[in-house]
């Protein structure tokens, strides 16, 4: 051993480090933020699927719901047009005769309602002049 003086410097100290490869814990916490991120675009592309799949049922479901709202009106429509048609008075009787003709060209229109509207034009004397059982009994639809 030596003794310091001032005017000579200490000794280096020798340090041997020995190297050798990455323990397996500091290799996965070195990947910890690609973890990370690969979770946020895992849950990003989840999250835009389902977005994308809810929009797409609910633009299928307001369809439905528009196509059954405009069908109900139709038969709303159809009703009226049916009463009219089958009533004593002649001028109301035409115009629900019209509104039959007219409501039996909508796209609404299925075909069992044609159907229904084909048999009251047969027997309705506005629509079908012609025969002679057309008409009403006597003293209305009621009968």
């Amino acid at each position: 051993m030596s003794l310091l003086t001032g005017t000579q410097p200490p000794e280096p100290i020798v340090v041997d480090v020995a190297s050798d490869a990455p323990q397996w814990w500091e290799i996965v916490g070195a990947l910890a933020p690609l973890a990370v991120l690969l979770a946020a675009v895992l849950a990003a592309v989840t999250a835009f699927a389902a977005l994308r799949q809810r929009s797409t049922a609910d633009r299928a479901a307001l369809e439905q719901k528009r196509r059954a709202d405009d069908r109900a009106e139709w038969w709303r429509r159809t009703q009226w047009a049916i009463d009219a048609a089958t009533s004593l008075d002649p001028i109301r009787q035409e115009a629900g005769v019209e509104a039959l003709l007219q409501l039996s060209y909508s796209d609404l229109a299925t075909e069992e309602d044609r159907l229904i509207l084909d048999a009251i034009w047969v027997s309705n004397p506005v629509a079908n002049p012609e025969d002679p059982d057309a008409g009403l009994p006597e003293g209305g639809a009621g009968q």
